[in-house]
């Protein structure tokens, strides 16, 4: 859907910088484990459940995480997600909000006068860019695709435009 509100997306992006940063911990966003300590089943033990389970499923036992990199009039998230094996801990990428349809669908959605909650846009904002990311929508098959096509790992990948979620 083409970005097409009367909007301010500059001031936009200030203000989702801001919020994303008052989220973060000094700048570093971390999803929640799904077990073990910091989750909602801190008695599970996960050492002993991979050994015993080798072949589970990745994306119950791994994590991602972004990094704010930038000022708030040009930034980007570092984003590492440890759940898919062509990505994690050696593949990460940036998003680059500005071009990106995802993001202007955000700002669409944040300038939208009909907002059924205008005191939570932000939030809404934010929590639309966390379920993005578990759900796997927020960059990674196309960062899968340019590492596939050979980008080198000793510089991230910058991606200006993802499709909404």
């Amino acid at each position: 859907m083409p970005h097409t509100q009367p909007c301010d997306c500059d001031e936009f992006f200030i203000q989702l910088y801001q919020e994303l940063w008052h989220f973060s911990e000094k700048g570093h966003v971390h999803s929640k484990p799904r077990f073990g300590p910091g989750s909602d089943h801190p008695e599970i033990n996960l050492e002993p459940l991979h050994a015993s389970h080798p072949d589970w499923n990745r994306t119950e036992l791994a994590s991602w995480r972004w990094q704010i990199i930038g000022t708030p009039t040009a930034w980007r998230l570092r984003v590492w997600d440890d759940r898919l094996p062509e990505l994690g801990q050696d593949r990460p990428y940036d998003l680059i909000p500005y071009q990106s349809r995802l993001f202007l669908g955000l700002c669409d959605d944040f300038c939208d006068p009909h907002h059924p909650e205008p005191d939570k846009r932000m939030n809404y904002c934010v929590g639309s860019l966390v379920v993005a990311m578990e759900e796997k929508l927020l960059g990674q098959t196309e960062a899968i695709h340019v590492y596939e096509a050979g980008a080198p790992t000793t510089a991230p990948p910058q991606l200006d435009d993802i499709e909404e979620a």
